[in-house]
């Protein structure tokens, strides 16, 4: 079923133009909400003339089509900042609140911002050239001031955000998202699914980056959902979070892998009087997982694919043949897909390749950056590096990954990111990250570095601690004074030290 049109914002706007769309039909309504915090609610009118004032105050510094970095926060002032700055024509560059001072830098200086936004609690060292300024806050102000600062013509092919996906070239990788682009994603999960009964969505994370903000936020608006933010959620108090999105009036959530299996370790609530939508997306849930989340609990839960090359999930679930949850990603809707064995030949009907995809809301590439660009762009098609199944019905299944990720705590952790900056380290000449066991957060992380002379593991840990930030610190670390073992090619063997680690043969400390 698909969302019905009356229920979707214009489709010629941008983000912020949204927002205002919904302020004049339902000024009244929730727009956020902040379950269990100080953090007051705000109605869509409310957070419509915040935008202005904010927007009015930041245009004498703000530039149209400038790139503004601002750092992710859970808070009514991010989200009034971001949509003020969308209303001044610039584009927003989402910088990660858990990131490293060494990060920050390579990815402001890739960019080329001339302003970082910030709170007051985010330690983010001075950046040469950059001035530093406090998110703005307006709260308690929400007088109706005059609106001269919307456009007379929605451009909507103006950049919105730049976002990261750090890969296998060179760090940071940077894309480019217009609003068009990411408004076509949308459109396409509302193609996807019927959201007409969608009034709130229950956000359990916080907001790190495009892909949460993408799903909690920014798709809620397009229907004109308003979003409750549970800041204080973790894996401690899951029990107490999980039943207040059950008895509340939620009709979305979004669920990652070790989210699932452990709300299926907890007492089953089932409230008759609705059935919660449930993206589950960072891996594939296993079908006889979901369908025991769908048992205990009432909802409907489905995978979804996407990466930020393309803005947003591509892939948005399926229900099995007997109506069951099931594993699969679903059919293709708004994109095409197509898969490609490794002889570069296309796969006719069912079966398994490489995932490549194409349609409107796909990036044109990596910022500045040709060599990777090319690698992963064929002809307006993406290589996304993942291993897929279609079926007779044209279903698909992801059955692997090309690409050297780590899956943890539902976030992506690629690899090679890491490796790059620990070669930065002091007395490293080499690293190599790589997955572990099986852990019940998600995969473990392990690192082994080639040292040119002794250095103790709790070094590198603080080093990577202070440089790259504490959600980088892998589980186990290991120091060599040897070569990492490498292929004819030249590249390090990742499955060999795997396997050395999980049979206990690194020959070194193991540090957790």
């Amino acid at each position: 079923m698909t969302t019905s049109p009356s229920r979707r914002a214009p489709a010629r706007c941008t983000l912020d133009q949204v927002v205002a769309h919904w302020a004049r039909l339902q000024p009244e309504r929730a727009a956020l909400r902040w379950q269990g915090s100080a953090e007051p609610p705000l109605s869509w009118g409310q957070l419509q003339r915040r935008i202005v004032r904010t927007a009015q105050a930041l245009r004498a510094d703000v530039a149209a089509c400038e790139a503004v970095a601002v750092v992710c926060a859970s808070s009514n002032a991010f989200h009034v900042l971001v949509n003020a700055l969308w209303r001044l024509g610039a584009g927003v560059v989402l910088v990660d609140r858990n990131w490293g001072p060494a990060i920050v830098l390579d990815l402001i200086s890739l960019v080329g911002c001339r302003t970082l936004f910030a709170d007051a609690a985010q330690a983010i060292p001075a950046i040469a050239g950059v001035r530093r300024r406090a998110i703005p806050d307006l709260t308690g102000d929400d007088v109706a001031v005059a609106d001269d600062t919307a456009p007379v013509e929605p451009d909507v092919d103006r950049v919105a955000i730049y976002a990261t996906t750090s890969g296998t070239t060179d760090n940071p990788k940077c894309v480019v998202i217009t609003h068009r682009q990411i408004r076509a994603a949308y459109d396409a999960c509302l193609s996807a699914h019927d959201f007409g009964a969608v009034a709130s969505c229950a956000c359990l994370f916080e907001v790190n980056s495009l892909g949460v903000l993408g799903v909690c936020f920014l798709l809620q608006r397009e229907i004109g959902a308003g979003t409750t933010v549970f800041p204080s959620f973790s894996l401690a108090n899951i029990g107490e979070s999980w039943q207040a999105v059950m008895v509340g009036e939620f009709g979305f959530v979004y669920l990652v892998p070790p989210l699932v299996r452990l709300l299926n370790t907890l007492p089953p609530q089932r409230p008759e009087a609705r059935h919660l939508l449930a993206f589950c997306s960072a891996a594939p849930v296993a079908e006889a997982e979901l369908r025991r989340l769908e048992s205990r609990y009432a909802l409907r839960a489905f995978n979804s694919y996407g990466l930020t090359e393309l803005t947003f999930a591509v892939f948005f679930g399926c229900r099995a043949e007997d109506g069951g949850a099931s594993e699969s990603i679903g059919r293709p809707v708004g994109i095409q897909a197509r898969l490609v064995d490794d002889a570069g030949q296309l796969v006719p009907g069912a079966g398994t390749g490489e995932l490549h995809i194409a349609g409107p809301m796909l990036t044109a590439g990596y910022l500045r950056n040709p060599r990777a660009t090319s690698a992963s762009w064929d002809a307006g098609w993406l290589r996304t590096g993942d291993i897929a199944e279609r079926d007779e019905e044209g279903r698909y299944y992801l059955r692997g990954r090309k690409k050297d990720v780590v899956l943890r705590g539902g976030y992506t952790y690629y690899l090679h990111e890491l490796e790059h900056y620990l070669r930065r380290a002091p007395a490293v000449v080499d690293a190599c990250a790589f997955k572990g066991r099986d852990l019940p957060s998600g995969d473990e992380l392990c690192v082994v570095v080639q040292a040119v002379e002794p250095i103790a593991a709790e070094v590198l840990l603080g080093w990577i601690r202070e440089h790259l930030g504490a959600t980088k610190l892998p589980n186990a670390l290991y120091v060599w004074h040897c070569a990492l073992p490498r292929n004819s090619n030249g590249k390090i063997q990742r499955n060999v030290l795997s396997q050395l680690h999980l049979q206990g043969r690194m020959h070194t400390e193991e540090t957790t």
